[in-house]
């Protein structure tokens, strides 16, 4: 879609200006090529203008949402280089107004921001260009348009979804102890020939089986679900999900939980029981629960691994445990985390895994390695009095302090930080500063008292 108006110059008024250039795409089934042709496109058009793309400057990122700047490491390094002195390049090119981002709020302070450092911005399928008297009010009109896009689609997707959950189908992605079989039509073809696909159902998976039933059952008996998931990554069977960018597939305490609550195991298919909420302050997604009214319910006697005898039992055995996946660990995630100051700021040496309080409940906590305590994963069974760790690390730090090389590289760092466009509040500056004091205390000569 493009607007009258949207160019004011004309083509070739900038000759000899040198660009750089940001692609993206959003979803990870997508085309790796969508980054070459977006790229393409825009060279094109620099082109036409005579102005000179510099390679250095081309920045991408792929299988990011536009809903969000978290993540978007491309366009956040492209915007801190344009505010250096001299600038690296005079013309930011976009293939879009919707390959820069699908959230006004977050897109507007951002554009207004790039002007301010003097750089030109240009969009190819839009036609629109920040030399235009008309910029602003053009670029909210495209981003209106960009956002509301993305919502109809999400609305499209969840209404087809539900439609075929009530014909008896699957809503989307896989459960663990099944096989995902397209139910395909013997007569009318599709695309390329193909069969056309009415749906996806699913088929019980005989190996995966065994190990469902097998976690009712130490369920029932009173094994909680953090012992069984530290039985089977020490059987070494496959968890549900792929490891990311290609580790070990492991069992958490969290997916045993998801496991023993599916009612699809007892033959009942709950659809929309939560959805996804993006916190706009970090761009986390969460899943939070529905009312039950909204609830989509189906029976499906043929998906049944588990006797209502076993589940019942394993959901009684539940009942008397708590558990909160969200708020284990870490520092400011409570009131009482807020003491462990260390925690998730150290490396355990065999694994690599964070170093946590693992035992809170004591009047002394301890620190521990996470993986071992809670996946079990990691041999190291060492756990440290947070009292002794703590006063060993800080008295190194405070030494370390005193070396003028390493208070100058703090200072120029929490510089640095600060300018960047991200860093919008002092308290996040703040936070920054701790983080990274602890990093370089770390990387000092207090590595004695790591665990």
């Amino acid at each position: 879609m493009s607007f009258a108006g949207a160019t004011v110059n004309g083509l070739g008024d900038s000759p000899g200006k040198r660009a750089a250039v940001y692609a993206r795409f959003s979803e990870k089934g997508q085309r790796e090529t969508s980054i070459d042709d977006q790229l393409k496109e825009c060279s094109e058009a620099a082109n036409k203008n005579g102005w000179v793309i510099l390679k250095e400057f081309e920045r991408f990122d792929k299988a990011r949402s536009g809903k969000s700047l978290v993540g978007r490491r491309g366009l956040l390094e492209l915007v801190e280089l344009a505010g250096q002195k001299p600038r690296p390049f005079d013309v930011l090119i976009f293939h879009s107004t919707s390959r820069a981002g699908r959230n006004l709020s977050d897109m507007l302070p951002l554009i207004d921001l790039l002007i301010f450092y003097g750089i030109e911005l240009y969009f190819v399928d839009n036609d629109l260009r920040s030399t235009n008297p008309m910029f602003r009010d053009l670029f909210i009109m495209y981003g209106r348009n960009d956002e509301h896009y993305s919502k109809q689609v999400g609305h499209n997707v969840k209404r087809g979804q539900r439609g075929r959950v009530l014909n008896g189908f699957i809503g989307c992605a896989r459960t663990y102890g099944y096989k995902n079989v397209p139910v395909e039509d013997r007569v009318e073809k599709h695309v390329y020939g193909r069969p056309k696909v009415h749906g996806v159902n699913y088929e019980i998976n005989p190996e995966e089986e065994k190990v469902v039933v097998r976690a009712f059952t130490m369920c029932a008996r009173g094994i909680s679900a953090s012992q069984i998931a530290k039985t089977f990554n020490r059987e070494g069977i496959p968890a549900p999900l792929d490891g990311k960018k290609g580790k070990r597939r492991v069992w958490h305490v969290g997916t045993v939980i998801r496991l023993l609550t599916n009612t699809k195991y007892i033959g009942v298919h709950v659809y929309n029981k939560r959805q996804q909420v993006r916190n706009p302050k970090t761009g986390t997604v969460l899943m939070v629960p529905r009312p039950e009214s909204e609830w989509v319910t189906v029976p499906k006697p043929e998906w049944r691994i588990v006797s209502d005898e076993l589940w019942h039992a394993a959901q009684a055995k539940l009942r008397h445990k708590k558990f909160n996946g969200r708020r284990r660990g870490g520092f400011n995630r409570s009131d009482r985390s807020r003491l462990y100051i260390f925690s998730g700021t150290m490396k355990c040496r065999p694994c690599g895994g964070k170093i946590n309080i693992v035992q809170a409940k004591k009047e002394d906590p301890l620190y521990g390695c996470h993986r071992h305590r809670f996946n079990g994963t990691c041999d190291n069974a060492l756990q440290v009095s947070q009292v002794l760790l703590e006063e060993r690390l800080l008295a190194a730090l405070a030494a370390n302090l005193e070396s003028p090389e390493i208070r100058k590289v703090i200072v120029e760092e929490f510089r640095r930080r600060c300018k960047m466009p991200w860093m919008r509040t002092r308290q996040a500056c703040g936070t920054r500063m701790l983080s990274m004091t602890c990093g370089v205390g770390r990387r000092s000569s207090c590595r004695s008292a790591t665990i």
